[in-house]
Formats: C-alpha cells, structure tokens, sequence
C-alpha cells in the first residue's frame, strides 16, 4: 500500500492556521482596528500567477504605533483557507495610524468569496497557531477570486512501505488542473518535513515534466511559496512495515481440538488480525479473526480439520499507517 496525498488547491494558507487559534484566544487587547479597505472586488488568477491586492487598515497600536501587522483574509463559504497580507505603517500617531500591505491571491483560491476580518501584530506572522493570540476584528470588504488552470499537487510514496520511524521519499506531480499536464516551465516550490503542516522547508525545483522527488521523517509536505505566507501544496504521511510474529501452543493436537496462537504487533491496537490457513500451494484463506489488544498481543485459535502437517499464518490486514503484514508460515500437526 503506497500513500498517496492529491490535492486540486483551493486556497492560499500561512501554514500555521491548519491549526487554528483555539476557542480561548483573544485578539491583542492594545491593537484596535477602526476600518479596512481592499484596491479590488474581484479578481481573476491563472494557473502558478498570483495577483497582488492591496489591503488597507485604521485604527491604533500604542505600545508602538509603526508595528507591522499581518491582515487576514477568510473564506465565507464551507471551504478554502485563509490568505493573509503583512501590513506596514504608512502614517499616524498612536491614536489613529494607517497600515498598507499587499495579499497575493493565488488561482487556488478559486471560488473563494474572502473576507478582510481583522489583524494580528506582525510578531505572531508565521506563529499564527498560538493558543494565545487571535486577530483584532475589522469588518472589512470581500474579494471574490475566480481561478483557472489551477494546480493540482499529487504525492505518491516512493517505497512500498519503510520500516516505522525512518525517512521515507514522496514523488510529487503537477499539473494543470484544466488540461491534466505539466505546466511548460519548471515549478518554484518548498519541501518540509515533520509536524502536519511543515512549515517552512527547503526550496526546490520540479523538472519540466512537472514532478520532484522529497524526503520525510514524521511527514512529507510540498507547498507553494508565498508573500506573506506559502500556499498549501499537499501532505503525505508514510506507509510504514507492519511486523508481526506469532507462535501456537501446542504444534502437535487431535482433529478439532482448538488451539490458542498467541502473538503480538506493534504499533496494532484495535486492528484486526486474521488466522490463515494454506489451501493448495498458494491459496491463504481466513479461518479466524481477533483484534489486536492495547498491549499489542492478540490470541487467535486454530482448529485441525485433518490429520497431517497444516500451514498457518497470522496476518494484519493494512491499518492506520502501517501495511499488511503477516508472520512466517507456521504448522500445527493434525493427529
């Protein structure tokens, strides 16, 4: 079983919000915001382009007047993430100041109707997932964003499985979500690894047929990069190998006596794992099931249906991150 993530992007996002404040965050108590306005209502965005919006905001910052700050942009409707502008002060005291940026919206967000619902201060830029922190809030304009040739991000692991805990290597495709090809031109993009959204990460360069090969640990992302903040590419998690081992407790018993096969999985609690038996040379069919314990064990039960030597197998059927795996062939004599 190979992992794959495939993603047709719609939206720009600074990876942090993949978390998201919580319900407890509370905007900055000196940053108050009076209004917002945006250059357009509308754009158009094509393929890898992105085009620069110009968001304005009022209101005050005492504890320091000319801070930067980081305006964000939501989508009102059931999907899409967050786009975000860095503001900086143009004019003002530290009782009415003005803040200009540019929101560079990709063709991702295709669909989108964002709104301009507040701002955070520039310190928590990149940091946005803090517990702490949420954006003072502004009732700010919409932008509705029409997108074409959107890019399409698939991610396939390169190894059938890889043992758990260990590197692992994605190959990345994209294309053009309109027309199924590459893009004629090779694709500026950023690879991270380790927590789910990767933030950061290290620049890399597709080849002219659209693809790239990552390495990862815990996780493997693709994004692309972005003013303020990258635009959210695709994550694959890997397929890790599935050990198991088990032994029988008697490997001799009379026909239909039942005999409990005690054996254990890491990494296995509440997956199934299935008792087989060999019929002919090749031919492992399922004679029993049990789940896996919170301690990684499991008992399973054979039965001799006839006298002679008879091959067994424990098998865990692919679960959560790992692949199928199966023990050696074992045998129980029927006598």
């Amino acid at each position: 079983m190979k992992r794959t993530a495939a993603a047709t992007l719609s939206a720009g996002v600074l990876l942090g919000a993949l978390v998201g404040p919580t319900a407890s965050a509370t905007p900055d108590p000196d940053l108050e915001l009076t209004g917002a306005t945006m250059s357009q209502t509308s754009v158009a965005v094509d393929g890898l382009h992105t085009v620069p919006v110009t968001v304005t905001v009022t209101g005050s910052f005492k504890p320091n007047p000319k801070q930067e700050l980081t305006a964000v942009l939501q989508p009102q409707g059931a999907h899409g993430e967050n786009l975000f502008a860095a503001l900086t002060w143009v004019s003002g005291t530290d009782e009415h100041s003005v803040w200009r940026g540019v929101v560079n919206v990709p063709s991702m967000a295709n669909g989108q109707e964002l709104k301009l619902i507040g701002a955070v201060p520039q310190t928590y830029a990149g940091w946005f997932f803090v517990p702490w922190v949420t954006e003072t809030p502004v009732d700010g304009p919409r932008l509705t964003v029409t997108g074409t040739h959107i890019p399409k991000v698939v991610g396939v692991q390169v190894e059938k499985a890889v043992p758990y805990n260990t590197a692992f290597h994605v190959k990345w495709t994209i294309t053009d979500s309109a027309t199924g090809k590459p893009y004629a031109t090779r694709v500026k993009m950023a690879a991270g690894s380790g927590e789910p959204t990767c933030y950061g990460g290290s620049p890399v360069l597709t080849g002219t047929d659209g693809t790239v090969v990552t390495s990862g640990g815990e996780f493997a992302c693709l994004h692309f990069p972005g003013k303020p903040a990258q635009y959210y590419g695709g994550v694959v998690r890997p397929t890790y190998i599935r050990t198991v081992s088990a032994t029988p407790s008697k490997t001799s018993a009379r026909v239909g006596t039942l005999v409990p096969v005690n054996g254990v999985s890491a990494h296995a609690s509440g997956c199934t794992v299935n008792l087989q038996r060999l019929y002919g040379a090749t031919q492992w069919r399922t004679v029993g099931s049990a789940r896996v314990r919170a301690s990684a064990r499991f008992t399973l039960t054979a039965q001799p249906s006839y006298r002679g030597k008879i091959p067994y197998r424990a098998l865990v059927p692919a679960c959560g991150d790992f692949a199928a795996g199966s023990t050696k062939p074992f045998y129980i004599q029927g006598v």
